[in-house]
């Protein structure tokens, strides 16, 4: 089934799926070209499960603005409590991380709710835990050594916790973070 109609000239990638109870949310990249270091914008739609499902007209959700932006710097997931959470990154000199949730049933996203920023917030992986808390990993640093870090948003909150490091330096060491809870959280 197809989600999104495809424009001459634009290549859509990395979609992300989360099932967020009686539907399914899903957002990709779109990328003016074959560079998907930096997209052009973040697209999302929906569909509701039932008789006659069908996707609904795909949103512009987020619109780049020239800095490394979409596909490996982004993560989507159902939160256990009703709707979905999104994180997404903007990269240039500094990265910023943010977040933005969904709620069950609605069709309009939170606003951006900052995360960290710095030379910190690549590659962020979201796992979101049975009471809502969102955990975010990332990657903390860059060039030849490089960290994992970590923080967490309590349910309905738009503050993080503190930053946690998760890791410590060995020359070298570079990799994708990655998180996941358990059924207890």
């Amino acid at each position: 089934v197809s989600v999104n109609t495809h424009t001459a000239g634009e290549l859509v990638s990395r979609p992300q799926l989360a099932i967020d109870g009686d539907r399914a949310v899903a957002t990709w990249s779109v990328y003016k070209s074959n560079n998907l270091g930096t997209a052009n914008r973040i697209e999302w739609s929906y569909l509701d499960f039932g008789a006659n499902a069908k996707w609904a007209k795909p949103i512009v959700m987020i619109v780049g603005r020239g800095e490394s932006f979409g596909g490996r710097l982004l993560d989507l997931k159902a939160d256990p409590t009703g709707g979905v959470i999104f994180v997404f990154a903007r990269q240039s000199t500094d990265t910023f991380l943010f977040m933005r949730r969904l709620a069950a049933d609605s069709t309009e996203w939170s606003t951006d709710v900052l995360l960290t920023y710095g030379d910190r917030g690549a590659f962020p992986s979201l796992t979101v835990a049975p009471d809502g808390t969102a955990y975010v990993v990332y990657n903390l640093g860059d060039g030849e050594s490089v960290n994992v870090a970590g923080v967490a948003v309590p349910t309905k909150s738009i503050v993080p916790g503190p930053e946690v490091l998760l890791t410590t330096s060995q020359d070298g060491s570079r990799g994708r973070p990655a998180g996941a809870t358990d059924i207890t959280g």
